[in-house]
């Protein structure tokens, strides 16, 4: 299962593996069952979710077509658009919100994506960075707030 919070609205978003819907958990405990928040309709397989805090919005890669999608919640109806494709098979994602920088890892490739977003996340169009980098399914990622990226991988190779 795929998790991320957010603390300012006491929300968590889940999505299951091989799944094309994203749920939204009430925190605060007015429901007690999560509620769909979108439908991918043209997704393979959600494999990563993480939360963007400056633009209030849900970042979701699917590792069988390639594809960063970005999901706002504020919007009625909820806004799904793509940010990028032929991103390999997307694992991981760490975001520096401080420098509007996304870091994808492609295990299929072995390597780093960054892809560079603007104001309303607007994207250039993504790096290839890293060449031969070990990443799995397995590997975490993180921005340091120097702008490092920090990976670990999980499974002692």
């Amino acid at each position: 299962m795929l998790e991320r919070f957010d603390g300012s609205e006491h929300r968590a978003f889940l999505s299951t593996e091989k799944s094309d819907g994203i749920y939204v958990a009430d925190l605060n405990g007015t429901n007690e069952e999560p509620d769909l928040l979108a439908r991918i309709s043209d997704a393979g397989s959600l494999s990563t979710l993480e939360f963007h805090y400056q633009t209030n919005s849900l970042l979701a890669s699917d590792d069988e077509k390639g594809v960063l999608y970005r999901v706002d919640p504020s919007m009625e109806p909820v806004l799904v658009a793509v940010l990028a494709n032929n991103l390999g098979r997307p694992t991981s994602m760490a975001v520096d919100e401080a420098r509007g920088i996304y870091y994808i890892s492609n295990s299929l490739g072995r390597h780093l994506w960054s892809l560079r977003c603007g104001p309303g996340l607007v994207c250039q169009a993504p790096l290839r960075f890293a060449e031969g980098v070990a990443v799995s399914a397995q590997t975490a990622m993180m921005v340091s707030p120097d702008g490092a990226l920090w990976i670990a991988e999980l499974v002692a190779r």
